[in-house]
């Protein structure tokens, strides 16, 4: 249960984030590039159960913190 807890919450706080993002970008050239950008990053928050399930998140995790 804490599991989901912190998804949803994690992709409520990545929402907010990416409306005050795009209020900020509107009527830009970059709006585009910007919408591209932010449905990708829901889409990664949203499939994160499946990818933790799948047992790759470890992997995603530590290949991020090496390129650090």
């Amino acid at each position: 249960m804490e599991y989901i807890r912190e998804w949803l919450k994690t992709i409520l706080y990545m929402d907010v984030l990416l409306l005050v993002c795009e209020s900020l970008i509107q009527k830009t050239k970059y709006e585009t590039y910007f919408r591209f950008f932010s449905g990708f990053l829901m889409t990664m928050c949203l499939m994160r159960p499946l990818i933790d399930l799948a047992g790759a998140g470890h992997n995603l995790d530590a290949s991020y913190f090496r390129n650090l």
